[in-house]
């Protein structure tokens, strides 16, 4: 036992490390990072499991997105699931994806504008979730990742960028969660669609700001 809690220091004083350093260049997604690892090491604990981090754990409990579990403050799962993961593997690819895409668009939207899509963007994956498939116990921050990178072709389309990159990495992804079991589909494209909306909004707000100061 003793062990495997110093295992668990040894891989946050790594993580907490990067983080800091990422803050210097992108506040509001390293904090995201940060909040996201912090829950994971906390159902682990909870659970006293690595890989199987969201057995026996009050947090997982209450915040996997769950539809017959939606009425009253269920609502708040809506938020909670985003920060949930279920295992390492599945924690570091999303905190990867929003890494690479959250640095830029922070410094494009600004930090406040960012961490509003990001939410939003979860919050119409888990929408979407309740809505087409509310029996599928969901968790994850995938749904807000896709958001995020439906905002980066928007943010790239409007900085005159090559566009090809970033669709074949959606198509990927989309493609992936078509043929992988165990893969939120609604909630990717729930997630998705939602950033769509978003890019456009947001990417003309931006322009329009920016305009004005000129």
């Amino acid at each position: 036992m003793i062990a495997f809690f110093n295992e668990v220091g040894v891989v946050h004083t790594e993580v907490m490390n990067a983080l800091k350093r990422a803050y210097g260049q992108a506040p509001a997604t390293a904090v995201l990072c940060a909040l996201t690892i912090l829950i994971y090491l906390l159902t682990v604990v909870e659970s006293r499991s690595i890989e199987h981090n969201l057995s026996d754990s009050w947090i997982a409990d209450h915040w996997t997105l769950y539809g017959p579990y939606s009425h009253g403050l269920g609502w708040l799962r809506m938020v909670g699931t985003v920060f949930l993961h279920s295992g390492p593997t599945h924690l570091a690819l999303n905190m990867f994806m929003l890494f690479f895409f959250g640095r830029e668009i922070e410094h494009y939207l600004g930090s406040g504008r960012f961490t509003l899509a990001y939410i939003v963007s979860g919050i119409g994956a888990s929408a979407t979730v309740l809505l087409m498939d509310p029996l599928a116990p969901t968790v994850g921050a995938s749904g807000a990742v896709y958001g995020l990178m439906a905002i980066f072709v928007a943010m790239s389309y409007r900085l005159r960028r090559d566009l090809t990159a970033p669709l074949i990495l959606i198509a990927v992804n989309v493609g992936y969660s078509l043929l992988m079991d165990g893969v939120s589909l609604w909630g990717h494209l729930g997630g998705l669609l939602t950033g769509c909306v978003l890019g456009i909004v947001l990417v003309i707000a931006q322009t329009t700001r920016g305009g004005k100061r000129g």
